[in-house]
């Protein structure tokens, strides 16, 4: 069964774009050492509903099943990435909210 990993956040003000197209540049690029991993998509909240609370930014990843969900959360790159966000985000770990769906 598909698995969408959606994460959001607020990076801090003061990270230049650089810094946060970096991050979801590799973390795309982890594609090419899963099976399973199907598409990566990233960028700014554009929702005019206003209900983010707070979050500014997120990706969603899209997994062929959870097998591949898991060799994902495994690879040093992903885990390289992840503390690189930790860093740059608003409230760092406790800034990130990670929701995971199948479907």
């Amino acid at each position: 069964m598909t698995v969408r990993h959606c994460v959001l956040f607020s990076f801090k003000e003061q990270v230049e774009e650089a810094d946060r197209y970096s991050i979801y540049d590799d973390l795309a690029a982890l594609q090419e050492q899963v099976d399973g991993y199907e598409s990566f998509v990233s960028g700014p909240n554009t929702s005019f509903e206003h209900m983010e609370r707070g979050f500014t930014d997120g990706f969603i990843i899209t997994f062929r099943d959870r097998k591949a969900h898991m060799d994902y959360h495994e690879l040093p790159g992903h885990k390289d990435a992840g503390a690189r966000l930790c860093k740059i985000v608003k409230g760092g770990v406790h800034g990130i909210l990670v929701f995971d769906f199948e479907g």
